[in-house]
């Protein structure tokens, strides 16, 4: 997973921390190493489940760390983090692999 979050960060800093030619052909040679540089897909909270796993860390829109990248998210998790966000809201969606 070190590998997918090293990705994303080179493509969101493309343009303001890394020349975005290079970046371009460094993910050209991960993808043909097999590396996924697909872009994550967000969902809101209502439509997490159990077994899903986080792929970037989750933090409320005031910047408050919640959890960390590669969390496996339990009933017990969810529960809190919706009970949480009704007085400090999660910034944007949240993005997650497939269940498991």
């Amino acid at each position: 997973m070190i590998h997918k979050a090293a990705l994303y960060h080179l493509k969101k800093y493309a343009f303001t921390h890394f020349d975005p030619d290079v970046v371009k052909v460094f993910l050209s040679i991960a993808k043909s190493k097999g590396l996924s540089t697909e872009d994550d897909v967000g969902i809101p909270l209502e439509r997490l489940k159990e077994g899903m796993k986080l792929r970037r860390s989750l933090y409320t829109q005031s910047g408050r760390f919640l959890l960390p990248y590669d969390t496996v998210l339990t009933n017990d998790i969810i529960m809190k983090l919706k009970r949480f966000a009704k007085t400090n809201p999660i910034k944007g969606e949240i993005y997650v692999t497939q269940e498991i």
